[in-house]
Order: C-alpha cells, then structure tokens, then sequence
C-alpha cells in the first residue's frame, strides 16, 4: 500500500516520469482522469489478479507440456534434439550447460516443434478449463470415427 501511495505522489509531481508499467499507468490514468475513483486497494487487487492469472496459465502449460513429454519419449527426444541443434549452431560445445546458457529469449521463436508443443498442450488441457466448460451437443462422425 506505502509503495502504490508513494508512486502515486511521485507522479503527481511529474506525470511524464511515468514508466510503461503497469503500477505507473494505472496511476497515471487516475492522475489524469479526476472523474476516476479507483483506490489504492482496487489497484493492489487489480495487479494481484493479473499476476496469479499470468503465473497460473504459465504453470498449468508447463505442468501439462511435461507430463505429455514425459508419456510420449520420442517426442521429448525430437524437441531435445531441436534445441541442442540450435543451441550446438552458435557455439562449439557439446557440454549441456554450456548449450543451455547459450540460449537467449529470442532463440524461442525458431524452436518451432518445441512452440508446437506448448500450443497442444494449452489446446489439450486448456488453463481455464473450468470457467468455459465445453460441452458436446451432437455426435458427429468422420470417416468410420
């Protein structure tokens, strides 16, 4: 609470100091805006909110990206395989770590079977499963499935 009042003074004082977060934006959309009547509670709610929501999805896709690693090893081995190829492509080492410290974030653009497999996963079990339940209304038959 110290920390979002402090800010909020700081900003007052020199709205173009505002960072392009999400603390100074919300602050700075109540500095400009009068008519706004959001409290330091909404806002310490507000960010709670979106930090689990952020983690929680990243958690559950990575939970269930492992666990369907861990069931189909041909497929582990194919995006292990993708990684040490671009890792080994940059450098001259075969050492494990030396390959993992290579990687930059940029890299996880061309690991594109490893991209595949994050998306399965998340189409698979997706993170908000419960809040939009899916529901078959119909059957419907493809081939002799």
């Amino acid at each position: 609470m110290q920390v979002v009042e402090k800010r909020r003074i700081e900003l007052i004082e020199v709205i173009k100091s505002a960072k392009n977060n999400f603390l100074h934006q919300y602050l700075k959309e109540m500095i400009v805006n009068e008519k706004s009547k959001i409290s330091n509670e909404e806002i310490i709610d507000n960010f709670l909110a979106l930090f689990f929501a952020g983690t929680d999805t990243t958690g559950n896709m990575t939970r269930v990206a492992l666990y369907y690693l861990s069931l189909y090893p041909d497929i582990q081995n194919k995006a292990r395989e993708e990684i040490i190829k671009l890792a080994s492509s940059r450098i001259n080492s075969t050492n494990p770590v030396d390959l993992f410290n290579s990687l930059t974030f940029e890299d996880i653009q061309n690991l594109n079977f490893l991209n595949s497999i994050l998306k399965e996963s998340l189409r698979l079990i997706p993170p908000a499963i419960e809040v939009f339940p899916r529901l078959a209304i119909q059957d419907i038959q493809i081939g002799d499935i």
